[in-house]
């Protein structure tokens, strides 16, 4: 989020609680969204992408304040596959 105050008044950034993830905001208001394990499930499995909301607000410190709401996708993880330890079974006396 940008920001502009023409008394050049320095701004503090809030986010309000995501219902699916969590959001940090930096001071630069810059802001890194995490969805929870079950959002990404949830796209995973679900016909259509998953979204989540939040609302970031800035605050000049003198009243002067200002909200903007986020909205954000959720994708499913790419996870890597995982292979098992392969078995054998005992060879057969005709085939092999």
């Amino acid at each position: 989020m940008t920001a502009v105050d023409r008394d050049g008044d320095a701004f503090t950034y809030t986010a309000t609680t995501a219902p699916d993830g969590a959001v940090t905001v930096g001071s630069d208001g810059s802001f890194t969204y995490t969805p929870s394990p079950a959002a990404r499930l949830r796209a995973r499995t679900t016909w259509y992408t998953d979204t989540d909301r939040f609302r970031i607000a800035v605050d000049d410190g003198h009243g002067a304040t200002r909200t903007i709401a986020v909205r954000v996708h959720i994708a499913p993880s790419n996870s890597a596959p995982v292979a098992g330890i392969p078995t054998f079974g005992t060879p057969d006396a005709t085939t092999g």
